[in-house]
């Protein structure tokens, strides 16, 4: 298994690369009216519209930094209907796990499960549990449908 292991702030994250599209670096986003964070903006890419989430506000409730390192991981759920967008975090880099990644103790966190390797515990960020709960609001709905 490949995991995509990000900073969201101080909290470590992976992301399954069987979800991950294309790693981006941080571009200009537009405003989404009405959104509320941790929704970050829409960034335009390969001519369509991408509402991207900060994880670093879903994780900590703070602003991710706009460091040379930080990159949007285009994602793409597995649920039906399938649906693209964007986690904004402070750095990705592929990482190989030998298996299925190792359950830590202190089990589900907020945005998926806790898992842990060599360096300590992260949480494997669950791609369909985010777009539930972030992007099927009938208010985010409503402006998805409406974008470009």
């Amino acid at each position: 298994m490949l995991i995509l292991m990000c900073a969201a702030g101080k909290v470590r994250c992976a992301i399954d690369s069987a979800s991950a599209i294309e790693v981006l670096p941080i571009v200009r986003l537009e405003p989404l009216p009405g959104s509320s964070p941790p929704i970050a903006g829409i960034a335009r890419h390969r001519g369509l519209s991408l509402i991207v989430i900060d994880m670093v506000s879903a994780l900590m409730n703070q602003t991710c930094l706009n460091r040379w390192s930080g990159r949007i991981v285009v994602v793409e759920s597995s649920a039906l209907p399938r649906q693209r967008f964007g986690l904004m975090v402070e750095n990705a880099e592929p990482k190989p796990l030998a298996g299925v990644p190792k359950e830590a103790e202190v089990g589900q966190g907020a945005w998926g499960r806790f898992c842990q390797d060599d360096e300590g515990v992260y949480q494997l960020l669950d791609i369909d549990f985010i777009r539930e709960r972030l992007l099927t609001h009938p208010a985010q709905q409503a402006q998805a449908a409406g974008c470009p």
